[in-house]
């Protein structure tokens, strides 16, 4: 039997590497030692993380002490919320959007169950978030205003400059999570003068296991893992230094626009295409203010779990919802939160776009998508 050519159209839940980086790693490994270490390889480790820092941060037009690296986004998304309790105690009040990722609304619930008082902000039906709804939840107590800028479940991106101007107003730390903006979009910190943001290496084409917090104000941030004085005593634990020069390097190779360039096109195939090979088909998010890579839609009467599977077995890879509540049979929380009719709620698929997406991968898609809906229907 022919070996299948899979095409993967997940790229909200991870990216491949980029190709930059296959020449890189034997340069990458000469920094192996512990660069909190005070010899010579130590110090060649040190430097290259602090390289990598300037470069990350000049991407985003922040400064480099503003930068704490973490292993993930999951850690400083849950840094900040920590820090919220550790300043303000059980007497703060937390607002968040109902489409935050779990590693905000389940640090979020633990600190609730310490006493703290938390706003849940429910988006419209097409997934985004009134300002003036955050503005009537402010009270004296409001300590952390935290909003997601583009959902990764559904797409739908956040009035995030209008948000921050509110927060602002009212003397309220912000914080936004930008894993699925960064890359995609340009990001000046000069700005968007944000006091924290949460980015992810593994979402723009750079390894698993390193993320970054951009505090604007680090001295106030409290560590989240403590045993060390790494990262300026704000983040304990050896620093992942091939992951963190990996992430560099491939930012120094990223142009958003030109991502754009590519990317948009063809989610605009796979969208006019859609209706002429699918019938009873609905589209998922507010298309007007959605991620240009990333198509929610669901397929009347066609679960969607059984989607996948008959997508996956034609070496198609599509998604449910998020990677990180794979193998659940509940719908994505984003889909409950935008209150689609509970008949719809399992039918919800997500195809997400990236660097390497051929037009090829777009009609071989659209076919098997159209097949495997027939094939669901017909059972």
């Amino acid at each position: 039997m022919a070996k299948l050519t899979r095409r993967y159209l997940d790229y909200n839940a991870s990216t491949p590497l980029h190709p930059c980086l296959d020449r890189k790693w034997p340069q990458f490994a000469k920094a192996f030692a512990n660069p909190s270490s005070l010899h010579e390889s130590g110090r060649v480790a040190r430097e290259a993380i602090e390289s990598a820092r300037e470069t990350i941060a000049s991407f985003i037009s922040a400064s480099p002490e503003q930068l704490v690296f973490t292993s993930s986004a999951s850690e400083a998304n849950n840094q900040v919320i920590q820090w919220v309790f550790d300043h303000h105690g059980p007497d703060a009040h937390v607002i968040i959007s109902g489409l935050e990722h779990s590693s905000i609304r389940e640090p979020v619930s633990y600190i609730q169950s310490q006493g703290v008082q938390v706003s849940i902000i429910e988006p419209d039906t097409q997934g985004r978030i009134c300002v003036d709804d955050i503005a009537a939840a402010i009270t004296d107590q409001t300590r952390l205003i935290s909003v997601i800028w583009a959902n990764n479940e559904i797409g739908t991106i956040q009035p995030i400059p209008e948000i921050l101007a509110l927060a602002q107003k009212n003397n309220i730390p912000f914080h936004t999570d930008a894993v699925q903006w960064l890359g995609k979009y340009e990001i000046n910190l000069q700005t968007l003068d944000v006091d924290f943001m949460t980015l992810s290496g593994h979402k723009c084409y750079a390894p698993k296991g390193v993320g970054a917090l951009y505090a604007k104000d680090p001295i106030g941030l409290t560590p989240f893992i403590r045993g060390g004085n790494h990262e300026r005593g704000l983040r304990s634990g050896t620093e992942n230094t091939m992951a963190i020069m990996a992430f560099a390097e491939v930012l120094a190779h990223t142009d958003p626009s030109a991502l754009e360039a590519h990317i948009r096109p063809l989610k605009s195939q796979l969208v006019d295409q859609l209706s002429e090979r699918i019938s009873d088909y609905y589209l998922v998010g507010n298309q007007s203010h959605c991620l240009y890579n990333t198509l929610a839609f669901g397929i009347q009467g066609v679960d969607a779990q059984a989607l996948a599977m008959n997508m996956d077995l034609l070496g198609i890879d599509i998604a449910t919802g998020s990677a990180c509540s794979s193998g659940a049979t509940e719908p994505a929380h984003s889909i409950k939160a935008i209150r689609l009719p509970k008949s719809q709620q399992n039918e919800v698929v997500r195809l997400s776009l990236g660097q390497f997406t051929t037009a090829e991968d777009i009609e071989m898609s659209l076919a098997a998508l159209s097949q495997s809906a027939d094939q669901i229907r017909h059972a």
